[in-house]
Parts: structure tokens; sequence; C-alpha cells
């Protein structure tokens, strides 16, 4: 890959800690500090509320994340294919900041962590046992949707949520020159200046990060046991608290070292590296594996997932009341819209020179035809090593949990322990490079006044990696994890309701911008002064 850098200069320097936006900073801390502690004095009673909360929010507003995600599609084409796809990102002169290859795989790499091969696995063997639309459980029939399901939840519209604050962040910052990467400065059109920097800007800010934190720490939960397990496998020792304790230090040395050292030197080395190794084990898993079944497989679950994209964006089963699309669907598309602040913020700040079609088109079939490899391969290889009878995955799956069946599915191929240590030295780079970018967004939406290039103050992004970190220790120790996820679930209501706000207050700018009839994609945006 070329250089992240273009232009070949050394890294921008970061902003002082005197930029800090103390008024997003403190409370975000306190929130957190708050909500940490109150599962460890009352775990039980946490769990109870949260849960139930969460069930009503899958249970009641299945329609209303459905509804809302598609229309969030519809409005990313337009965006892409309307009048506005060619407007870009900076002055019409801009140079894209990084190369193509780079610029995706950054992207790639924010949004998937190292959930990804563990849902590819995983997911297909659940609705194997749960299938949708009715199916008989453990059929043949049920199997057939497993890969077209996994390719949907972690396809098209699970990346378009990040479409919405990409687009509309990204022109405030690079277009508007407004100084900021906060949510709220970008919703300035509709809710005015005066109320972005005051109580209701501060509280969008702080529901930002506070999606980022629990989405990250979904991810780590299901991070930390996938490692766990497959360094258990590796070296033959028994999965402890200590090792997993060990692990999420390691990862925060890793994830720390590579915020400080930034988007130049740190997260764009990382996801360079990951990419290269992804394929090298995707590659393995086809050459080693079954290849004819699974490009079969993969093919067929493609054109199924093509072929009822539209009832699947609409399932909610009202009347069968299975519970599927709630619990699966509703669960994926709340999760992901927490991680849309952390992707969208994150594909803002790297698209400079991008065209609003390229950033589109990026975020919504580049990172899905990724993601689509990924669970295809993996979901096929896992289908054929259940029917052939090879691995009893859904044994070790039901009694041992989902890292044990992903550890096996690794462990299948010949020359295990050489794949197992490929995985492991994965693993911790796919969720080294989500948590770094995790804490780089968290830190951006804490800072105040940054101009062109320059980056959130290193200390600040440390501070951030750090809670990621302990976070992350505090889940492990109190076993409330689920807690924790379901915390973040609940914040995607909110979040949602924000990305309304952000929409028009991204179509209020282009229009008064380009006005009404064709555009000029030569003419400069004005200044932030004149926004409001």
């Amino acid at each position: 890959m070329n250089s992240l850098q273009t232009s070949g200069q050394p890294e921008p320097a970061g902003k002082t800690i005197h930029d800090l936006n103390k008024g997003v900073f403190w409370p975000a801390l306190i929130v957190i500090g708050l909500i940490v502690s109150l599962l460890l004095l009352f775990p039980s009673q946490g769990n109870l509320t949260i849960n139930a909360t969460l069930h009503w929010i899958e249970y009641r507003l299945d329609w209303f994340f459905e509804i809302g995600n598609f229309g969030f599609l519809l409005f990313g084409l337009y965006m892409a294919f309307g009048k506005y796809g060619k407007v870009k990102m900076g002055d019409p002169l801009s140079k894209p900041e990084f190369s193509t290859l780079s610029w995706a795989a950054m992207l790639f790499c924010t949004g998937i962590g190292s959930s990804l091969i563990y849902w590819g696995v995983c997911e297909p063997l659940s609705y194997w046992g749960w299938p949708p639309f009715g199916l008989e459980a453990y059929s043949l029939e049920a199997a057939d949707w497993g890969v077209p399901y996994v390719m949907f939840h972690w396809g098209i519209m699970g990346w378009v949520p990040a479409v919405i604050p990409g687009l509309a962040v990204g022109f405030a910052y690079h277009n508007r020159s407004n100084g900021s990467l906060a949510i709220s400065q970008a919703c300035v059109p509709l809710i005015g200046q005066a109320r972005a920097n005051g109580l209701l800007g501060k509280i969008i800010d702080i529901l930002v990060i506070f999606g980022i934190m629990g989405a990250a720490a979904t991810s780590l939960g299901i991070g930390v046991p996938q490692l766990t397990e497959a360094i258990s496998q590796l070296f033959h020792v028994p999965v402890t608290s200590f090792m997993q304790i060990m692990v999420l230090l390691i990862w925060v040395c890793i994830f720390g070292f590579s915020v400080y050292s930034g988007l130049y030197k740190g997260i764009k080395k990382l996801s360079d590296i990951n990419v290269y190794l992804a394929f090298f084990l995707l590659a393995a898993v086809i050459v080693l594996g079954p290849t004819a079944f699974i490009l079969s497989n993969m093919t067929n679950g493609f054109g199924l997932m093509l072929q009822n994209f539209v009832r699947m964006c609409f399932y909610t089963d009202a009347i069968g009341g299975s519970g599927f699309p709630q619990e699966w669907t509703v669960f994926f598309y709340a999760w992901w819209i927490c991680y849309g602040p952390l992707i969208g913020i994150f594909l803002a700040r790297v698209s400079k020179g991008r065209t609003f079609r390229e950033v589109v088109l990026c975020c919504i079939l580049f990172a899905s035809l990724g993601c689509w490899l990924v669970t295809g391969i993996f979901g096929s290889y896992a289908v054929n090593l259940q029917t052939t009878g090879a691995v009893d995955l859904l044994g070790i799956y039901a009694e041992q949990g989902g890292a044990a069946a992903m550890v096996a599915t690794i462990t299948s191929l010949p020359g295990a322990e050489f794949f197992l240590v490929v995985f492991i030295v994965l693993q911790f780079i796919f969720m080294a490079t989500t948590l770094d970018s995790a804490a780089f967004v968290m830190a951006c939406n804490c800072t105040k006044n940054l101009k062109g290039e320059e980056q959130p103050n290193r200390n600040l992004r440390v501070i951030w990696a750090c809670m990621l970190g302990a976070l992350g220790l505090g889940v492990l120790l109190i076993g409330t994890l689920k807690a924790v996820q379901s915390t973040s679930i609940i914040g995607s209501v909110p979040i949602f309701l924000v990305w309304i706000v952000l929409i028009c207050s991204l179509l209020r700018w282009l229009k008064s911008t380009y006005g009404s009839g064709p555009i000029d994609v030569n003419k400069p945006a004005p200044r932030d002064e004149d926004a409001a």
C-alpha cells in the first residue's frame, strides 16, 4: 500500500489539552464511571432493569428501527447518485489525504473489530437451531439460511448508519471549516449555533461517547473470550480470569501506543497489516477447506440475500411471534447505530478530497463486500464441518459457547497451531484498530478548534484508550457484560433521533450552499460563521 500521507510531510501536531471541551469530557467520564459503579454495587438489579428495557425496545420499536434504517439507506443512495454526488469533502481542488486502499482499509478495520469472524461462524450455527420465516429447526432448509442472514446483518444495512454522520460531520469539518468533529456542531443548521454550543449540544456529544463506549465494550466481550480460548488451545492451559485480564492489558498497551502515535503512524499501519493477514487467512480457508462447497454456498447465500433483501429489511414476524427479527435483526441494527458515531466521525476525518459518492459507496459497498467475504467463507466452512460430521460445532457451541466453536473451526484446518497463531495476531490487531479508532474519535468529540489535518491531543487520546481498557476490565471482573451491552443498545434510540437531525441539517446546509437548482460543485462552501 501507499503511505498514508500523500504529501510526505511529518504528522501534524496534536492540539493542546487547553482545547479540551470540558463540558463534554467531564460529564462523559462521570456518567461512564457512575454506570460502572452502579453495576459493581447492584449487578442483579441493574441487569434486570436494563434487560427489561432492552426487551421493550426490541419488541416494541422493531418497526421503528427497520423503517428508519431503510430510510437511512435511501438517503445514502440519494446522496451518492443525486445532484450532490460530486460534492467533494473540502474545497473543490482538495486531494485525498490517503491512498484509496489505505482509506478503505481503515474504514473496514474500524467498523468490524474482532466480532466479524466470530459471528461469521456463530450466526449460521444459531440460525440453524432458530431459523427465520417459520422454518423447521435443524432442517437442511434452515441451514440454507445461515449464510444469507449473516451477510445481511453484516452488509449494507449494518454500514448505512455510519453514512449519516460521515457525510454531515465531514461536510461541516472540511467544507464549512467549523473546526470541530463533534456531532453537535454538524447539527447547527437545524438547532442553531447557540444550542449546539449549549446544553443540547453537550447532551448530544455525551450520548455519542456513551454509545461508542458501550459498543466497544460489546466488542471486548466477544474478543477477549475468543483470544483466551485460542491461547488455551495453543499452549494447552486452562482459561482463567488472570489470562483474560492479561489479554486485555496487552490490548490496552497495543491500542494505547497506536492511538498515541495517531492516524499516520498507528491506526493506518495496523489497518494495513490486518487487511493482509485477513486475506491470508481467508485464502487459507478456501484453499485448504472444501473449496468448491465454500464458493458454491457463498454464491447461493448471496443470491438468497439479494432475492429476499426487502423482506429481510422489514421482517417483524408479528403474527408468528418467533422473536427472530427482534432478537437478531433489531439487535444488530441497534448495535450498528451505536457504532455509527465511531465509524462515521472517523470516516469524516479521513475522507478529505473524496466526493459524497465515493464516501457512500466505500461505506456501504466496499465495507459490505469485505464483510460478505469473511462471513461467507467462514460461515460456509462452518456449515460444511457440521453437515459432513467433521466437527460437531453445534454441540461445541451449545456446551462451551461461541468462542470455543470459533476456535474449533480454526483448528480443523491442516497445520492447526500455525493458523491459531495467525488467528491470535489477527484478532489482537482487529480489536486494536477498532479500539484505538474509538479513542481517537472520542478525543475528537471532546476537542475544540481542530483545523485541517490537526489531531486531538495525544494525552487525551491515551486517556480514552485507558478508559476503554478500564471499562473492559470492570466488565471482566464483575461479569455483567450483558448489562453494558444492553445499555449501549438502549443508547441507540436517542442516537437514532440525532441521525434524523443530522440529515435535516446536512440538507439545509447543501441547499444554502448550492441552491435548489442544478449545482456547481466548484463553488466553495461558506465559512462556519455563516452557517447559522
